[in-house]
């Protein structure tokens, strides 16, 4: 098996903070995350309607679907990492000058005392002509990536008006965020972390099963590390990845991928928010399952955390 790339990432991700001011739209009703014999999560109603979320004035949306990893879903209940997309169909009602249309979109996340916490006001980005009247098809995209804070249940806020005239339409929807659940966690003697993913590059998602197609680079993505001891404000990270197949031979037996900020150092609270450990299988026979482990220690204090799972690559 030849080792194509293995690199390693801490990146800060920056919340944006907006507010806006929403009309009043009926509560949605509670829903339950149900899960089935293998403990993943299913729809929590298969006859819920997410038209019923939608509340519109002057605007039509013929149809709306949920996206969850790529397959049709509408349970409300979203594994860390997910992929979820919104995909609305056949919106009309916007005024039309000279076959050009001017909608505009934004998206927020509501908490239970119904503050935004996350936003981005401008979804839809175009010149000062308008898009084509034939535009009906829209697209929007729920990052479950970020932790968007204690509780784990949320309002999903999507509005679409009319630049040039009056129509509008809200989607209102409740949504959860629960464990990934992929890696097993080992908090070894104080190091912590709140989720350890791997995301597929070629799918664009984080996985919640444990097959997966061996195509295009892998991240695991690590937040919320924590239980570092401080030098003048910095810590001092070291972080391994290893990768053995089923007969216990070595796939990938890293050396430290963070040896850079082990010497100069790094602040804590990059560190907490995320980092990103890449690598690339070329393609061919793996004796299944690959256990992947990865181990972080602080060098200062010796303290170890690691987490570790075991995925068939197909």
């Amino acid at each position: 098996m030849k080792i194509v790339k293995l690199m390693t990432l801490l990146m800060g991700m920056v919340m944006v903070v907006a507010s806006c001011d929403l009309f009043t739209i009926p509560e949605p009703k509670e829903t339950e995350a149900k899960k089935n014999n293998n403990n993943d999560i299913v729809a929590n109603d298969e006859n819920i309607k997410l038209s019923s979320f939608l509340k519109s004035n002057g605007l039509e949306v013929t149809d709306i679907k949920m996206l969850i990893n790529d397959t049709e879903n509408t349970r409300t209940s979203f594994k860390y990492g997910e992929k979820v997309v919104f995909n609305l169909y056949d919106v009309k009602g916007f005024t039309v000058e000279e076959d050009q249309i001017y909608p505009t979109a934004s998206l927020y996340i509501i908490d239970s005392d119904g503050d935004s916490i996350y936003g981005v006001p401008n979804l839809l980005e175009y010149d000062s002509n308008g898009i084509s009247k034939d535009s009906t098809d829209y697209t929007f995209y729920l990052s479950t990536f970020f932790d968007y804070g204690i509780p784990k249940e949320y309002d999903l806020a999507l509005h679409l008006n009319d630049l040039k005239g009056t129509a509008e339409a809200d989607f209102r929807m409740p949504f959860s965020l629960v464990d990934n659940n992929l890696f097993n966690i080992h908090d070894l003697t104080g190091i912590t972390a709140n989720q350890v993913f791997l995301n597929s590059t070629y799918n664009g998602y984080a996985l919640t099963s444990h097959q997966t197609e061996l195509r295009g680079d892998f991240n695991i993505i690590i937040k919320g590390l924590k239980g570092f001891k401080t030098v003048d404000g910095l810590t001092h990270p070291q972080v391994y990845l290893n990768l053995k197949d089923a007969n216990k031979k070595s796939i990938i037996k890293s050396k430290n991928m963070f040896k850079d900020y082990t010497t100069i150092g790094v602040d804590p609270e990059l560190l907490e928010d995320i980092i990103t450990l890449d690598f690339n299988l070329s393609e061919g026979y793996l004796d299944n399952p690959v256990n992947i482990e990865v181990m972080v220690r602080d060098s200062i204090s010796e303290v170890i955390f690691s987490a570790d799972t075991n995925i068939y690559f197909n």
